[in-house]
């Protein structure tokens, strides 16, 4: 029998909250490759000026990359911390294990939370109740079985196990996207594997549903589009002729679209769009998932508390969060500074750089790739409370990390703007676009 990843979670250190953020990804368990440590190196040609006073958070791979830069020197940390700023706050995102488990029967799923940094209770965000639900019914068929407590080992071949396997995926403003894995192998006879994705309200603390996110005008249309998306991908693999096609079309059959399993993403012109997860079944397709396009929809009244965290402009070669964080009507830049991340095709990191009013640029160090936001703790400035509850959150972030911190202090000089032109890392998608209708 096939065992889920069980006995690494039993033996996992329970103290200290555990995250993992994926990026999305075609078949399941495909893990993001991540995590370059923070280092840079000054060199020894003389610094022109010092390079702008900032402060920001930015997120990138599977850290977060807190910058201040002031009085000629920039000092970066990094944190394997998951951020989300909820009405003005910043909240740490993090998963749990909810073990049911017997002496015969692994049963563990698990709970994703938000911790306000401020206050420090942690409230959940999303809760997994089939396990839960698994473990009652085994609780009452098997009396003489009893619950193992947290330090107590279950049998070495267990004839039932059922667990849940659940990674955030991304955050986007005031939402997390989950991706859940459900591997359940029980004596009874019941096999099923199950991949799918929802969207969370992390103020709320629970899935949204298609209806929170588009207008009742569009949400047929765009059933309809992802509908078809599905169609034409098998389409066009059971009209192939190559061999591995043909394969692949006896495995298509066991995919099937679910309106209900979705997740929030970015276009690559940085407009918001759904992208479904067709989940497969059985023997062959169980536990496995099926990626269909994006489709752009009109943003709402939740899209501004994301936009702010978004690059103002994009390219192939970098991303740029510029200092007003919107374009300027008479096309100048204000004071301040921009935060540029500049990529290249053939590295698993990216070049973050500080520019400031003048054009000159700093180079900062590499971050890992993917880069998703920008927090800026300078404009509007943060309160001295909520500074101490981040230098707090990093503080017990680098304890229960498995890689050490990583800190750095350097100074930084300019580099030439228009250097050599590299390809991005990682595209966008683009996407079939459902129009907005008034």
């Amino acid at each position: 029998m096939r065992l889920p990843r069980w006995t690494r979670r039993r033996s996992r250190e329970r103290d200290g909250p555990q995250w993992r953020a994926r990026a999305p990804r075609l078949v399941r368990r495909c893990a993001l490759a991540s995590a370059l440590a923070l280092a840079a190196t000054a060199c020894d040609r003389p610094v022109a000026h010092a390079p702008p006073t900032a402060s920001f958070l930015i997120e990138a791979g599977d850290s977060t990359f807190w910058t201040v830069s002031r009085g000629g020197r920039t000092h970066v940390r990094r944190a394997p911390l998951l951020l989300a700023q909820l009405d003005g706050r910043f909240h740490e995102l993090y998963v749990t294990d909810d073990d049911h488990s017997f002496f015969d029967a692994i049963l563990v799923g698990q709970r994703v939370y938000r911790r306000d940094l401020l206050r420090g209770d942690s409230l959940a965000v999303f809760q997994d109740t089939t396990i839960a639900a698994i473990a009652s019914v085994y609780a009452a068929s098997h009396p003489n079985d009893r619950r193992l407590a947290p330090d107590e080992e279950a049998a070495d071949d267990p004839a039932n196990v059922a667990t849940t396997d659940t990674e955030i995926v991304h955050v986007l403003g005031p939402f997390a996207v989950i991706e859940q894995h459900l591997d359940v192998e029980l004596a009874s006879g019941e096999d099923r594997h199950l991949t799918r994705r929802f969207v969370i309200d992390l103020r709320a603390g629970r899935p949204v549903a298609l209806a929170e996110l588009v207008p009742d005008s569009l949400r047929a249309e765009i059933l309809r589009a992802g509908r078809a998306a599905f169609a034409t991908m098998r389409d066009s693999v059971e009209r192939s002729d190559d061999h591995r096609a043909r394969a692949a079309a006896r495995l298509l059959s066991d995919f099937e679209f679910d309106s209900t399993s979705f997740s929030l993403v970015i276009t690559e012109d940085s407009k918001p769009a759904l992208a479904f997860l067709a989940p497969g079944s059985g023997r062959d397709a169980g536990g496995s998932a099926l990626p269909l396009p994006p489709i752009e929809i009109p943003p709402g009244t939740w899209w501004n508390e994301i936009a702010r965290t978004l690059p103002t402009t994009t390219s192939e070669e970098q991303d740029v969060w510029d200092a007003a964080g919107e374009s300027n009507p008479k096309g100048t830049r204000p004071p301040g500074y921009d935060v540029v991340v500049q990529y290249d095709s053939f590295a698993a990191s990216a070049l973050l750089l500080l520019r400031d009013a003048s054009g000159e640029e700093w180079p900062i160090g590499p971050v890992p790739v993917p880069v998703w936001r920008v927090h800026r703790l300078d404009a509007p400035p943060i309160d001295a409370a909520s500074r101490r509850s981040l230098t707090r959150a990093f503080d017990e972030a680098a304890r229960y990390s498995d890689a050490p911190r990583a800190t750095a202090s350097l100074d930084v000089e300019p580099t030439v703007r228009g250097v050599a032109s590299v390809a991005r890392a990682t595209q966008r998608p683009s996407v079939p676009a459902i129009p907005h209708q008034p």
